[in-house]
């Protein structure tokens, strides 16, 4: 698939090297494939494909070279990056490329850490800042969930990220 491993067993773990490349077929609808494949992606893929996909190299990296330039420009309105620093699947660590590209690009923009959570609960976490920030950019991150307004929960330099 894409070129980016030989076998389906190189990156699925059994039994998903079976069945993942049948389920995305163009004729399963995405409860079809939700019912058949694990909720983690520990469980669907092998560690060394996942490795792989941490550190990319080969044609992996080549064809992720073009996402890398995703903040690489100067938006003419102000940005926050929204990150939980137990996210798994969008590492803090892309929170801090992207804030070193727009940083570069002389853009309007600060970095919000959410806490200590996973992926779905840092979206659940950023969703009312989201909100907050498009209603009065000056009080993003001013309001964390359950507590009054601290410092902690907006980050306005790469240094303060908690990575």
């Amino acid at each position: 698939m894409y070129g980016l491993y030989g076998a389906p067993a190189e990156a699925f773990r059994a039994p998903y090297d079976q069945k993942v490349e049948r389920l995305f077929d163009g004729h399963h609808t995405a409860s079809d494939i939700l019912r058949e494949l694990p909720a983690s992606s520990k469980e669907l893929f092998t560690a060394e494909f996942l490795d792989l996909v941490r550190r990319p190299t080969g044609v992996l990296k080549a064809r992720l070279r073009p996402l890398d330039t995703t903040c690489d420009w100067r938006p003419g309105v102000p940005v926050r990056i929204f990150h939980g620093n137990r996210d798994e699947d969008v590492p803090p660590s892309h929170a801090q490329h992207c804030f070193d590209q727009l940083t570069e690009n002389g853009a309007r923009h600060a970095v919000v850490g959410v806490g200590a959570h996973d992926h779905n609960a840092s979206v659940r976490e950023a969703l009312p800042r989201v909100v907050d920030f498009f209603e009065d950019p000056s009080r993003v991150g001013q309001r964390p969930a359950g507590g009054s307004p601290t410092a902690e929960h907006t980050r306005t330099k790469a240094s303060e990220l908690s990575w």
